[in-house]
């Protein structure tokens, strides 16, 4: 909604559950949709506003014509009772015209969002066009043409659906030009069949924005969000979400096929299948996932601190997703639990004896090695090729990780390995060790992942270099 950053938007505003006091003031909302709403009058009334306490404000705003506003989980940043009473408060998701007084009300049966990175990943375009030189100058002519496209509705399980489709962005009409700017721009859409709130719509976003994350190893932001109330075939979206976060679209240039893990041609033969075991996975695998992409959100990070937060993510991925354990069974695992804690002197202290009952609970759980193992025994070829060594790299993998979880003493590191090659080509492949575990759970077979890593300019960098 950029016909609201950087302006003072003169309102009246009120609390859903106190319609008959209204408030005078004015919406300022920034690059990256961070608000500040300034509340001026009634001086009384403004004594309503605390500083601990988030709320919903409906608005009507006074711009070129009326809009509706809704403002979810304002909070004060400061007031002013002096000569100018004023009440400040920042703003958390806004939507664009209409009053709802909750975020988790399930109103919204479809939505489409814009987000960055996704006309990268949607590498295909509805622009074409030919230059007919002529037999001589002054006779060239240049024809255009453009066509939308949008894919089938993919079934995500539990009443979700989605597809992609584009848009012309420019000018409808044009004569007499020097210069013309316009673009194919690519949407995301989801029909609900149970209506879903504006938290969950926020929700299904991030699956997305975090796929795309994983796809093109950059940042994906909210660029546009609306969704509908009404449950049809002919879906219109007349309301919109600002939602607080960078907005700006990735101005790098785009990269060559080799440069991005996946893209839609990468994959289109069996979209359907990815992306529904994406979906169905992601409850399981968020917290992996989150571990993963903050990497990318924060490009400068230390790269020890990277490779922790990629290790840590395959740990989480096995534990929640291979069913695997030293004990045959969880019966006899309880029993065992049981026997040893009845062993412990009841004369401790009592902090050391919860202590020391509560750390038997981890008694024949699976170490950081032998996880690594086991997703090299399920990745054999992709995994198996970056780490040609098999069980001593998987046991190099948890001696780096000790290293650097407690900095101790250690034959095989010192503090010089922080900023080593060794440790850049070890990142690396340990991230493509992430990436190919996400491409599993998204059904990939093991040899389908080889085929797209071998296509992949970071692995081809990855799998020659020497770790050792």
């Amino acid at each position: 909604m950029k016909e609201f950053q950087g302006k003072k938007i003169e309102g009246e505003w009120w609390l859903p559950k106190e319609p008959q006091v209204k408030f005078k003031g004015y919406l300022e909302i920034n690059e990256n949709n961070h608000g500040t709403l300034t509340l001026t009058e009634p001086i009384d009334a403004l004594r309503k506003f605390w500083p601990e306490d988030l709320v919903t404000i409906f608005g009507v705003l006074e711009s070129s014509y009326s809009y509706k506003i809704t403002i979810f989980r304002a909070g004060v940043k400061s007031t002013s009772f002096g000569n100018k009473a004023s009440v400040k408060l920042f703003t958390n998701t806004l939507l664009i015209s209409e009053h709802i007084a909750s975020e988790d009300e399930e109103i919204i049966y479809a939505a489409y969002g814009r987000l960055t990175g996704l006309s990268e990943w949607c590498d295909t375009s509805g622009i074409s066009g030919n230059v007919d030189i002529g037999a001589k100058y002054g006779e060239e002519k240049l024809k255009l043409t453009y066509k939308a496209h949008a894919t089938p509705y993919w079934d995500l399980g539990e009443g979700k659906a989605m597809r992609f489709f584009s848009r012309y962005y420019g000018p409808i009409a044009f004569t007499n030009e020097k210069n013309i700017s316009f673009e194919e721009q690519d949407f995301i859409e989801f029909t609900f069949k149970n209506p879903i709130s504006i938290t969950q719509l926020s929700r299904e976003l991030g699956v997305w924005q975090n796929f795309l994350t994983l796809s093109l190893r950059r940042p994906s932001h909210l660029i546009e969000v609306r969704f509908s109330l009404e449950a049809n075939s002919e879906q219109q979206y007349p309301y919109a979400l600002v939602i607080p976060g960078s907005r700006n679209e990735d101005t790098r240039e785009y990269r060559h096929v080799s440069q991005i893990l996946l893209s839609k041609s990468k994959i289109e033969n069996n979209l359907p299948v990815y992306f529904k075991a994406w979906r169905q996975n992601y409850e399981l695998a968020e917290i992996s996932i989150m571990l993963y992409s903050s990497t990318s959100y924060r490009e400068q990070t230390f790269l020890h601190t990277k490779l922790l937060s990629y290790l840590q993510a395959l740990e989480i991925i096995h534990r929640e997703f291979f069913d695997e354990s030293r004990f045959p069974n969880d019966k006899i695992k309880t029993e065992t639990i049981k026997v040893l804690r009845d062993a412990i002197p009841q004369n401790l202290p009592e902090d050391l004896y919860k202590d020391l009952s509560n750390q038997l609970s981890f008694v024949g759980n699976l170490t950081l090695y032998e996880r690594l193992a086991s997703l090299l025994r399920a990745y054999p070829k992709s995994v198996g090729s970056l780490f040609s060594e098999g069980d001593v790299d998987m046991k190099l993998l948890k001696d780096i990780r000790n290293y650097l979880t407690h900095y101790g003493n250690s034959k095989k590191f010192n503090r010089e390995f922080l900023w080593s090659s060794q440790l850049v080509v070890i990142t690396q492949k340990v991230r493509l060790f992430v990436e190919i575990c996400f491409l599993g759970l998204m059904s990939l077979k093991d040899e389908e992942i080889l085929d797209l890593l071998q296509k992949f300019e970071s692995y081809a960098f990855s799998h020659f270099a020497k770790h050792k």
